[in-house]
């Protein structure tokens, strides 16, 4: 028996169960700066030791996961910092993603073009989440969109899973949840057109 099967039986943690920045990056598709902005954010699972960052290889192979779907992404919300996280972690899956700061700009990008998937932040500037989701029912099914909030009470919840929202996500945004909703939503569509 070697010496590392011994350790891992131990429950010991190795070295081999965690991967450094540049393996998360290329396995990610995603520019160095972003893993660690990613890290530094707590949006990917990782453990700062000293100046270097591990990220348990597990979490990190289930966010690369299996090929993805690609789609057509609208991404709408006025923090442009989350916009830019979203687009940083869709873009390189291969997914065509189009940004709008409010709701007016969305609603027009999604009766302009088709969308797979829209990704929404609950507070838009003079509209919530909720009315523009009401406003988007007549060309898009409610299980497209995935609504990003701040501090959900348990009415905003209760009020956006009865319109048939897909997913709600929690800020700051997690990616694994993120790039997770939005390829399962992505799988489910390419089903249905099989």
């Amino acid at each position: 028996m070697s010496g590392d099967s011994k350790i891992q039986k131990s429950g010991m943690v190795t070295a081999s169960e965690f991967l450094t920045a540049e393996e998360v990056g290329k396995r990610l598709r995603l520019p160095l700066s972003t893993v660690y902005h990613l890290a530094r954010s707590g949006a990917l699972p990782a453990i700062q030791l000293g100046r270097t960052w591990r990220f348990p290889s597990r979490d990190i192979d289930e966010l690369a996961g299996k090929k993805p779907v690609p789609g057509r992404i609208l991404v709408v919300g006025p923090d442009v910092v989350a916009r830019e996280f979203a687009v940083g972690l869709l873009q390189p899956r291969g997914h065509l993603i189009l940004e709008a700061p409010d709701a007016e700009s969305g609603l027009e990008a999604a009766r302009q073009e088709a969308f797979d998937v829209l990704v929404i932040d609950f507070h838009l500037p003079g509209n919530d989440g909720a009315e523009f989701v009401r406003e988007l029912r007549i060309e898009y099914s409610l299980s497209q969109i995935i609504m990003v909030v701040a501090s959900p009470d348990l009415a905003q919840m209760n009020k956006l899973f009865d319109l048939g929202v897909f997913a709600l996500l929690r800020k700051p945004l997690d990616a694994s949840q993120l790039v997770g909703s939005v390829e399962r939503i992505l799988r489910a569509r390419q089903r249905l057109t099989l």
